[in-house]
Parts: C-alpha cells; sequence; structure tokens
C-alpha cells in the first residue's frame, strides 16, 4: 500500500482479513522527501492491541512473525509522532 499521511491527519487505517494462526510481518518504509516518524499498532478483530512498534530513531517501522489468534478483520494503524509530520509511506503485510 503506498499512501500518504496528511499533516491534520493522526493516523492511517489499514484493514486485512486474517486467520487463526497466520503469521504476518507488517514493514513500512518513508521516503526520502516525507517526515514520518512512525508508529504501528496492530488491533485485533474487537479493536484490542496485540502487536505494537513504538517510533525510534529510524523513520521506518515493523511487526514481525506476529501470531494472529481470531478469524476476523485486523486492522494496522499507523501514525506519526512528530508534531505537523506529513509525508508519503510505502505498507507491506506479508503472510
Amino acid at each position: 500500500v503506498r499512501a500518504n499521511l496528511p499533516a491534520n491527519d493522526a493516523q492511517a487505517y489499514i484493514e486485512f482479513e486474517g486467520e487463526t494462526g497466520d503469521t504476518i510481518t507488517v514493514n513500512v518504509t518513508i521516503p526520502e522527501n516525507s517526515y514520518l516518524n512512525t508508529m504501528l499498532i496492530l488491533r485485533d478483530p474487537n479493536g484490542i492491541p496485540v502487536a505494537y512498534h513504538a517510533p525510534g530513531d529510524s523513520y521506518e517501522a515493523s511487526l514481525n512473525d506476529v501470531t494472529l489468534r481470531n478469524d476476523g478483520t485486523y486492522t494496522i494503524v499507523l501514525a506519526s509522532n512528530l508534531a505537523n509530520s506529513n509525508g508519503d509511506f510505502v505498507l507491506e503485510l506479508k503472510r
């Protein structure tokens, strides 16, 4: 998924269908012209956070080898913790 997080939007939401036992990896890369320090949260079908990546020194983020515990629609929440930050990002979901 290639998308843009405008300065006025606090978060982007990406949904996908998952099944019990699926193992996923989520990678976010930020092009050089973007100013996002990304945080990732994976929410289960009940909206409960099940995995988290806090922003650090890198502008990229990942959730590695997360095993899903329920069938249903999962939500990846991407946010930047920098005030007035904006820009493009590429999110890749691997199963």
